[in-house]
């Protein structure tokens, strides 16, 4: 019985190797990054967008149509597009044990991504009041969790 434990916990190594957090959260950051860049292309938030700072027109301005509504739709409807971009680019680029760590640091993954974001803006944009970030925060979030309501999860999962 030891000796088949022991077989099955090195083809388990083999085919399921152990995650690095730490090359994995780079990885992560990294992804999101790239993503926020590309959002931010069509979708410039707190007055950050990209073609705005090459002095550019705004090809596909999304926040144009946002505004149309009202301006604490634009801040929630931002951060949920942002990050349901984002988490989906990271969750379609990590590997299986990847996504199963990831899914178990949950709370820390995504106090990271969106206090990374928010400083971002803050620094970029300092004239954003308190409620245009905690808008944001709101639309964040539930941006990062649409995946989870979506069943977008890891093939493998935890029961086995």
């Amino acid at each position: 019985m030891f000796e088949k434990n022991k077989v099955w916990k090195n083809i388990k190594l083999e085919l399921f190797p152990d995650v690095e957090p730490l090359r994995t959260v780079m990885k992560i950051f990294v992804l999101h990054i790239i993503s926020v860049f590309i959002v931010l292309s069509f979708c410039p938030q707190f007055g950050f967008g990209l073609f705005h700072l090459l002095g550019l027109p705004q090809p596909f301005d999304v926040t144009y149509y946002f505004m149309l509504v009202s301006h604490s739709f634009c801040q929630i409807a931002c951060g949920l597009v942002l990050f349901v971009f984002s988490s989906t680019v990271v969750y379609t680029q990590l590997k299986m044990t990847e996504k199963e760590w990831l899914l178990n640091q949950k709370a820390l993954f995504y106090t990271l991504l969106v206090s990374l974001t928010g400083s971002l803006f803050v620094v970029v944009a300092p004239d954003i009041t308190l409620l245009n970030v905690v808008l944001w925060t709101i639309g964040a979030l539930t941006g990062l969790n649409i995946n989870k309501i979506a069943k977008f999860k890891p093939l493998l999962n935890n029961n086995q």
